[in-house]
């Protein structure tokens, strides 16, 4: 760049006259927009003497520092995780960029640059995977699986193929939890808030004998709701919490074994929303207010998990060979009222049971010009599925509307049902994967570096499944009992250049290719889909991100633009059939892109004060997608759902020294522009901004074991609707983001 290149301008008229020529041609027509602020990026140095990190990552138990990762990373480290009250994904998600969680009941997906999913059917992957210590946690269910003790979470951005044995398609969660230690250390908490909010945690860490160390974690947590049920006059939503964690730590010289045992139990009374509708979307006779219900049948929701894992290293001169042995379950168990009604209508009883058992072996070396990885994955994941629709007792007196019926009818006769009846689902999916990896490092003098990796995979399916719907009247839900079998193999190359202008910088340009394997839509399938094909294809894609990280005695920063363009996207969708009830459907989209950029920075200009800020902003949508719905309905240019254009979280930290200690102030904003929550794109289903905010302070007194903080989370009780979603009987359903919430902590450490 010419030196006299200093003001944006200068910089905008470089990059248009310039940078053009040697760019690809993705990077033109994508990232242009975004391009000048990367450059100044790149050439902003601090005269500083030393200069620091953004921060050491840990991934699949290796040590990285974040600056010189190709990829746009998000870090939340333990001190952030505990000034912020981080218990769960969902809460992670509102200071991640690009990122947004949505976890309702059971239902749950998880999106980053607006691609993910998950939801309720066991016959699709979700496209983001959750690691704890390297292993897979489980389907979408698995999300609400609560956070304990962690050393840092690190969200991963664009595939992730050799990072992790088990392969995500648009991003990762990485869950790294506290080692055991060789000293003895202790720490407690005990916490009272709002709605009867209740918590205490300890976690003992230490030497049991030599060489041998161990680590005890537990938390217990519970809180009453706050949607009122008008049925019942009580309150719903309560939640009640408790996970441990147990680890041991070996090491006889240059061998090394960690094994942990976790565990966790969440069980809430949450519904799946409040109606917006009554059925087949007309509109509500009496209408609810703001986090209200009127239910007949409680709703239950019960989710149990646990996992052992077996982490053993042995190191040598030439490199160091890791061994990841490990076997997860995760089960949710729930009831829901799915007509929203007081009379007795319809009821869905859920049983769903997901387990892993995998085994991953890694060799890392090194050599006077390179440095490489390789590995090897087999794992075999059982999902199974056990579901009941059950017609209510009022289904011949209670009258609903109906289209074309002048009068309201009684609910058995609209849907030609009966008392008892309904339908119920089984389904076994066995998921057998195999799959070799590798990547190579290479510098080329001070300044260059190249990476380049691949992963080859080879997955079989095998899905059983019986569907019994003679008793579902109108809802035509299908009866059949079927085996089906499905093989992916796939082949996975990834690239990125890397140019370290200073010790402080690197520029990043990544290429990196990623698959999802097909499946089968093993939902409530009707008789018309049923005499169709219910398998769905494999999803490819194709993604580029251009970066800058930079770091400094007193600040870091960096920038990503990116690219993606997905073939063969796997959507998943409730459609009208008949203009009234719904049916769950599967499709591959043509084509969905996903372009944007984030930008993250860090300043500490000193002891006492830290300013911390990320944004996001994305451009997600369907580029090609005819008869998306198989009724001719076109969603090319649709946005797609859960995919904000604009996300961001801004805060800072000020400590104020007192005579007997010091106060720490932390404040952060997160802000997430409207979306639309289903793929329709209709008025209303969009979702409109929200902005939270998080306000704590902290007393720690000089030189002593315990210290007292107070928090509020959404200080200025801003309740919007966050969810939106429609059912079988095309029943509208939202839900509000919880209100404020005041949290007093005591701590004591040791």
């Amino acid at each position: 760049m010419p030196a006299n290149c200093q003001r944006p301008d200068e910089i905008v008229a470089f990059w248009n006259t310039q940078c053009h020529t040697v760019a690809p041609k993705f990077v033109i027509t994508f990232m242009k927009p975004y391009a000048p602020l990367l450059l100044c990026g790149v050439f902003l140095n601090a005269a500083a003497a030393e200069p620091t990190t953004l921060g050491t990552v840990t991934v699949q138990g290796v040590q990285h520092q974040e600056r010189r990762l190709p990829m746009s990373t998000t870090v939340l480290h333990a001190e952030d995780l505990d000034k912020l009250r981080i218990k769960s994904i969902e809460r992670a998600a509102l200071l991640t960029p690009n990122t947004r969680a949505s976890l309702a009941s059971g239902v749950n997906t998880l999106t980053v640059r607006g691609i993910g999913g998950g939801g309720r059917n066991i016959g699709i992957d979700p496209r983001v995977g959750v690691y704890l210590d390297g292993v897979y946690i489980g389907q979408s269910q698995a999300l609400n699986v609560p956070w304990l003790d962690l050393e840092q979470a690190v969200f991963l951005n664009g595939p992730q193929g050799t990072f992790f044995g088990r392969n995500s398609i648009s991003g990762a969660v990485s869950l790294q939890s506290n080692r055991p230690t060789d000293y003895f250390s202790a720490r407690g908490d005990v916490e009272w808030g709002s709605n009867n909010y209740q918590a205490v945690e300890g976690v003992v860490s230490g030497p049991l004998a030599k060489e041998l160390n161990a680590r005890v974690a537990v938390r217990k947590q519970s809180q009453d709701g706050y949607i009122w049920n008008r049925h019942t006059n009580d309150f719903l939503n309560d939640k009640d919490v408790s996970t441990g964690r147990v680890g041991l730590d070996w090491t006889r010289g240059d061998f090394n074994v960690w094994l942990t045992y976790d565990w966790s139990k969440v069980t809430s009374n949450a519904i799946v929303g409040q109606p917006a509708s009554e059925f087949f979307g007309f509109p509500l006779v009496s209408t609810l207010g703001k986090n209200q219900a009127d239910l007949n049948t409680e709703p239950s929701y019960d989710l149990r998990s646990e996992g052992v894992t077996v982490n053993a290293k042995w190191a040598t001169a030439r490199g160091e060979l890791t061994s990841l042995t490990a076997h997860r379950s995760v089960r949710q168990d729930r009831v829901s009222d799915m007509d929203y009604f007081p009379a007795d209508l319809l009821s869905l009883y859920y049983n769903d049971n997901f387990s892993s058992t995998s085994q991953e072996l890694r060799w890392s070396g090194k050599t006077t010009r390179f440095t490489y990885q390789v590995g090897a994955y087999v794992g075999r994941e059982n999902s199974r599925t056990d579901r009941l629709i059950t017609i209510g007792a009022d289904a011949p007196t209670t009258l609903i509307q109906v289209a074309g019926v002048p009068m309201r009818i009684p609910f058995g006769t609209a849907l030609r049902v009966k008392p008892g009846f309904g339908a119920f689902s089984l389904g076994h999916l066995r998921t057998d994967t195999s799959a070799v990896f590798g990547n190579i490092s290479v510098p080329f003098g001070k300044k260059w570096a190249m990476d380049a990796g691949a992963r080859v995979s080879w997955e079989t399916k095998k899905l059983t499944s019986t569907l019994d719907g003679s008793g579902s009247g109108g809802m035509q839900i299908a009866s059949f009992t079927d085996r089906d079998r499905l093989s992916t193999n796939d082949v996975s190359p990834y690239a990125s250049v890397r140019l370290m202008p200073s010790e402080q910088t690197q520029v990043y340009l990544t290429y990196a290719t990623g698959y999802k394997s097909g499946g089968w839509n093993a939902d409530f399938v009707t008789r018309q889909q049923a005499q169709g094909d219910l398998q769905f294809k494999k999803e490819t894609v194709n993604s580029w991100e251009l970066g800058v990280k930079s770091a400094h005695k007193t600040w870091n920063a960096s920038a990503a633009v990116f690219y993606a363009l997905y073939d063969d996207y796997q959507f998943s969708q409730f459609v009208a059939q008949n203009g009234q009830a719904m049916v769950a459907q599967i499709r591959n989209a043509a084509k969905v892109s996903s372009q944007g950029a984030e930008v993250k920075g860090q300043w500490i200009p000193n002891d006492r004060f830290m300013l911390r800020g990320e944004m996001g902003v994305l451009r997600a949508r369907f580029d090609k997608f005819p008869n998306a719905t198989g009724t001719g309905a076109s969603f090319n240019g649709n946005h797609l759902p859960d995919a904000p254009a604009f996300t961001s979280a801004v805060g800072f930290d000020y400590t104020h020294p007192l005579a007997s200690g010091a106060l720490r102030l932390t404040v952060v904003q997160s802000y997430t522009s409207s979306l639309y929550a289903l793929a329709n794109n209709l008025p209303d289903e969009k979702i409109k901004p929200l902005a939270l905010t998080y306000l704590a302070v902290r007393y720690q007194p000089t030189d002593s074991w315990w210290s007292v903080k107070a928090s509020v989370s959404n200080v200025f009780n801003t309740q919007r609707v966050n969810y939106i979603n429609k059912d079988i009987l095309n029943n509208r359903v939202i839900q509000y983001n919880p209100p404020r919430t005041f949290v007093l902590a005591f701590e004591g450490a040791f």
